[in-house]
């Protein structure tokens, strides 16, 4: 009997310690394999998110050892994907129709799992650029409406990137300022303290678009923000991009300013003007995600470069749509906003030299312009280079989609010049508009006071005819109907015509929507 419960005891003390044994070199075990396969899953993918809906195939990714299988288990189905030669696996899912919520549980080979929930299928947008697209909610106008209202729509998903720059492409995002959340009054602010925290999240303009494709299609809607201000588009670029235009460097002394300028909370930031720096962490992460389109608020710092950006912006936009899933024969739409008025220290007509090469993104298909010359803001807390009605601003982006990408019958831009001719007599000379038919809509309004004008140095006239001396002279403005026309009473030979051609346009022409007529210059 001595000897059973001696037997006993001891087994029991043994059981004990081969049990702890067992548990050491299992957390052991997990532990390893948390440390050795950190990146299981995309930490761009998570719960909460929004997954590209039908007719597109949404993918899920991430990266094992070479040969491993991932399977995922997704309503009865049973998929698998077996990682390539840099270990990684990406599942292409069914077309799946807008709607939700769904469940994702993926699991390896090696014994990794992870559960994905509260998944919603719907469309995908990418909203990138510098400040006045990572201009947060809580520095517009009625920011405290404008948050509370965000309790409306659980159906809007969010994710915004921390500012992030590196040498060579990425695979995972190093840290978030949000990662994928439903969208409430509590997740597009930095909680209590928000209004202390004037570049948080989340982007204004990338949500007021967003809300206002919701409110028309009513389907789910993911953004994703991936922002820092004071950028240059070159940052924003892949070393292939950049190839088509050579003459793009960034110059030293304006490098150097800006790592003087960019710093936050007391300590300097890394310097993300250098070029392809944000590709590289802020977007080369996203590249096997399936998006419906993008949206790009950036070129004030490219101020002053306007034919490298006439280069740049084009072979930008060709490029992203080349990295990113293609939507097959149709290219992925890219919609941007024209800058808005600022009272800057650059050399005279550089800004609106810069509003003119940024069309040069309009001769690609499926792109849209929102135009914002209307918009001046002099007394913004955050400076007059940030208007704080990125409603409108958001508005304006979302008709663009709407018209280009989901077929709706909507008037998406001002009254748009193609082309000028003239009439030059005793009287004077007459210039007459050809306007595109498909920006007329209602018919075109002429404001009778335009808005206040800040500094007249700053705002030029509305229109203006120059002659062979290179003067340009004040154009007085006819509207009737549909039809615009500028005239001036001295008798010139005009060389050409121009409109809204200052850093802070006297804008007086719109369309009934309350669209402004983009500028033009046009030789005669």
């Amino acid at each position: 009997t001595t000897h059973n419960k001696c037997w006993i005891h001891n087994t029991v003390e043994m059981n004990r310690f081969l049990f702890g044994l067992c548990l050491v070199a299992s957390l052991i075990q997990i532990s390893q394999s948390i440390q050795a396969n950190p990146n299981f899953v995309s930490n761009t993918l998570g719960s909460n998110m929004v997954l590209q809906r039908a007719p597109q195939s949404a993918n899920l990714w991430g990266w094992t050892q070479k040969g491993v299988t991932t399977t995922l288990v997704w309503n009865g189905r049973f998929i698998n994907s077996t990682a390539n030669d840099d270990g990684l696996w990406l599942i292409s899912l069914p077309p799946t129709p807008a709607g939700g919520p769904h469940k994702f549980t993926l699991k390896s080979s090696q014994g990794d799992s992870v559960v994905l929930r509260n998944v919603l299928f719907g469309d995908v947008f990418f909203c990138s650029g510098q400040s006045n697209m990572e201009f947060s909610i809580s520095n517009v106008f009625n920011a405290t409406t404008e948050i509370k209202a965000a309790d409306k729509y659980p159906n809007i998903r969010i994710m915004q990137v921390a500012r992030d720059v590196a040498d060579q492409p990425k695979r995972t995002v190093s840290q978030f300022k949000t990662t994928w959340n439903v969208a409430s009054s509590k997740t597009i602010v930095n909680g209590k303290d928000y209004k202390l925290d004037s570049w948080g999240y989340f982007s204004a303009v990338c949500w007021f678009f967003g809300k206002n494709v919701y409110d028309n299609q009513k389907i789910p809607v993911g953004l994703v923000a991936s922002t820092w201000g004071g950028t240059y588009i070159q940052a924003w670029m892949n070393p292939e991009a950049l190839a088509e235009c050579p003459n793009g460097q960034v110059p030293v002394e304006e490098e150097d300013q800006m790592a003087v300028s960019n710093q936050i909370a007391g300590e300097m930031a890394p310097n993300p003007r250098r070029p392809s720096v944000l590709y590289n962490a802020m977007v080369a992460p996203y590249l096997n995600m399936r998006v419906s389109g993008f949206t790009w608020y950036q070129a004030e710092a490219n101020v002053g470069h306007a034919d490298f950006y006439r280069c740049a912006f084009p072979a930008m936009i060709r490029n992203w749509r080349k990295k990113f899933p293609s939507n097959g024969d149709s290219p992925l739409p890219f919609y941007f906003v024209q800058l808005s008025t600022w009272l800057p220290k650059t050399p005279i007509d550089a800004i609106p030299d810069m509003r003119l090469a940024q069309t040069s993104a309009l001769s690609l298909p499926n792109v849209g312009m929102a135009v914002a010359i209307d918009l001046g803001d002099k007394a913004s807390p955050k400076g007059n280079i940030h208007p704080r009605n990125k409603q409108e601003v958001g508005r304006r982006l979302a008709l663009n989609a709407l018209a280009i990408q989901y077929g709706k019958k909507v008037v998406r831009e001002g009254p748009t010049a193609v082309k000028a001719t003239k009439t030059e007599g005793d009287n004077g000379v007459t210039v007459n508009l050809v306007l595109d038919p498909n920006t007329l809509g209602s018919p075109i309004v002429l404001v009778p006071h335009p808005k206040y004008c800040p500094n007249p140095s700053y705002c030029g006239n509305s229109a203006e005819i120059q002659g062979d001396d290179g003067k340009w002279n004040n154009a007085k403005i006819q509207v009737k109907g549909n039809s615009v026309s500028f005239s001036v009473s001295s008798k010139i030979k005009a060389k050409a015509v121009r409109y809204a051609y200052a850093d802070w346009p006297v804008t007086v022409i719109f369309n009934k929507e309350g669209l402004p007529m983009p500028p033009f210059v046009f030789s005669l």
